[in-house]
């Protein structure tokens, strides 16, 4: 059976996986600037184990820091300590091609994940979000596949609503294959480049440097008056006017 799905296609095969045909046994059509999942189970790229860590939370209580949503332990937790909304960022372990988002919490309503694909946490776009049902003090569980895209750097978790007052993660996962950041050729030449022209150098070549990237600044220092550089060693740099007399003993 061979289902159209938008840009992709899903195949569903009775056989075993090593009788089906070779185009069936790649994954779905992805664009071509998206980097493909690897077969079987994604490692959690925002757990410690991985190098995982919470960059920014809107609550601290010392006892349920923000990492304790990235142990791996189902009884550790962060727990929120004022009005909605709450957030948690997180700083995965490696640049990764997401798959899987998954978060276990208690008490919370309404919710959303961000992902930000950028080296600073500045820009995010939105990967899922949801309304949970409130299982009173049992735990919440909220499990979403991610669509093909660009890889991300940063998870934000954004909690709106609670059905309490306070609410609590016990873990946010991402499951997904790490990849390596890619930098543009040209933006590395110029980077370059514009380290040289600003480094030691002579006057001629800074400005010969300057003269098509309009980088860097030069300043003209005006040159020593007489009485600046006749000044007594202990004088400040403003130099006493030439007509005014010292005070006598």
């Amino acid at each position: 059976l061979k289902q159209s799905q938008g840009r992709h296609a899903v195949f569903v095969w009775s056989a075993p996986h090593s009788a089906w045909p070779a185009a069936a046994r790649h994954q779905s059509c992805l664009p071509l600037d998206c980097p493909r999942a690897a077969d079987g189970p994604m490692p959690d790229l925002a757990s410690a184990a991985a190098g995982g860590s919470v960059y920014l939370v809107s609550s601290l209580d010392p006892e349920h820091p923000g990492k304790s949503a990235l142990n791996g332990i189902q009884s550790a937790y962060w727990i929120s300590t004022g009005l909605y909304p709450q957030e948690m960022i997180v700083q995965l372990g490696s640049l990764g091609a997401l798959s899987t988002l998954r978060l276990a919490c208690t008490r919370v309503r309404r919710m959303r994940v961000e992902g930000c694909q950028e080296e600073k946490p500045l820009t995010f776009k939105l990967l899922g979000e949801a309304e949970l049902q409130d299982a009173d003090q049992s735990l919440q569980s909220w499990e979403q596949k991610v669509e093909p895209q660009a890889p991300i750097q940063y998870l934000r978790l954004v909690i709106l609503s609670g059905w309490d007052d306070f609410c609590t993660v016990h873990s946010i996962q991402a499951d997904g294959q790490a990849v390596e950041r890619r930098v543009d050729v040209d933006v590395a030449v110029e980077r370059h480049t514009r380290r040289r022209s600003t480094g030691a150098g002579s006057r001629s070549d800074l400005n010969h440097a300057n003269s098509g990237t309009n980088i860097g600044l030069e300043v003209l220092v005006p040159k020593q008056g007489e009485a600046m550089r006749n000044r007594d060693k202990n004088e400040p740099d403003a130099p006493k006017l030439a007509s005014v007399k010292t005070w006598s003993d």
